[in-house]
């Protein structure tokens, strides 16, 4: 996350927009874990990260087996 950029924006009165290349429960640097909590709320943060993809994100799955239980 680039806080040179995100601060001043915000602090101006501006908008910003977010993109991180690791996963959204991934704080990178971690200086800059409180910007990335912020950002999501006010404003918009995209990761490149698939959300499904990071195994701390899954949660429960669908099993497709289940879906042809009749």
């Amino acid at each position: 996350m680039d806080r040179v950029a995100h601060e001043p924006a915000i602090t101006n009165g501006g908008r910003t927009i977010a993109v991180i290349g690791t996963p959204l429960s991934t704080y990178h640097p971690n200086e800059n874990r409180d910007l990335q909590e912020r950002i999501p709320k006010e404003f918009l943060l995209i990761s490149q990260i698939l959300l499904l993809r990071d195994a701390a994100q899954a949660g429960p799955q669908i099993c497709s087996s289940s879906l042809n239980e009749t």
